[in-house]
Order: structure tokens, then sequence, then C-alpha cells
């Protein structure tokens, strides 16, 4: 049987305090669609204190590979909070996030070489002596560096907002 699907490792963010969710989903939309990736949102499950959402994005980087990164987002003990921000009320959620990203490389995502036995066996040969380092060197790792650029994409936009709520705490207390 020859190989066709890929992972690349898992990257998990947590994150306690206050946070723009609404935002952050909008952000994540904006990330993957700026990218050329395809926005799914099979799974929205909200409760008043819970959330979980799984986001996926998908592109055909070309006839043979295909790229997926999966999101998917748990918050717990959120409450809805108020926040000034530059002079103007924000809703928030204040709470537990966590997010676990993952990648998959799909090859022969159009199953061209499914069918016959020689097919699979041309399909093993392409893979093992054709495109070998293609897939490993190029594909894969374009895939894991996709990863981590939305790994720190997301980091970065919640560390930056609780640089800001920081920078409002220390304004009140000094105020």
């Amino acid at each position: 049987m020859v190989v066709t699907e890929f992972d690349v490792s898992e990257i998990a963010l947590r994150r306690k305090g206050i946070f723009d969710m609404e935002g952050m989903l909008e952000a994540i939309k904006e990330w993957l669609e700026e990218q050329h990736y395809y926005y799914f949102e099979p799974k929205h499950w909200r409760k008043p204190d819970e959330i979980v959402i799984e986001i996926y994005g998908t592109l055909k980087t070309n006839e043979y590979v295909k790229y997926r990164i999966d999101l998917l987002i748990r918050g717990w003990e959120l409450k809805e909070v108020e926040v000034v921000r530059e002079g103007k009320k924000e809703k928030m959620v204040d709470g537990r996030i966590a997010i676990d990203i993952n990648g998959t490389m799909t090859l022969d995502w159009q199953k061209r070489f499914k069918g016959s036995k020689f097919l699979q066996a041309a399909q093993d040969f392409y893979h093992r002596y054709i495109i070998k380092r293609t897939i490993y060197d190029v594909w894969l790792h374009h895939l894991h560096l996709k990863v981590l650029e939305l790994g720190h994409f997301l980091q970065d936009k919640l560390e930056f907002e609780a640089v800001k709520e920081k920078e409002k705490e220390v304004e009140a207390e000094h105020g």
C-alpha cells in the first residue's frame, strides 16, 4: 500500500485571560483566505461558558498535492466582559482557551493512481524514486512552515491582547 497522507507535527496553544473570540475567529478566516485556502467551519458548538469550534482550510497546490490545516478551538470557564479600548467599549471573553493546529498533506488527491495493481505499483515507484525528495523537502516542509506561521500568528494575536490588557491595568492603577 502506497502512503498518500502525511501529517506534520501538531501545535498546541493555551491561554488564560481576556481575549477577543470573535476577532480571533475572523483573523483565522482572513489568514486562511490570504494564503488561498478554502475555509470550512464544520462544527461550532456553544454553551454559556464553553465553546468548541472546528475549522479547516484546504489548498490544492497542484494536480497531485493538497494541503489541509485543521484547527480545534476549545474554550471553557468563559464569561463575557466589557473592555474599554481606545475610548470604545468592546465585548471580549475572559476564560481559558486551547487551540490545536495540525496539517495534513494528501498526495494523488484526484485518485488517478487508484484502481489496478499496476497503477499502484507505478505510484509506489513514482513516490520512492522520482519525487521522494520533493515530498519531504519541499511539499511537507512548506506545509509545516504554514502550520508554524499560523501558530505564531495566533500566538501573537493572543499575546498582543494580553499586553494591551496589562497596559490598561497599569494605567488604571497609576491613573
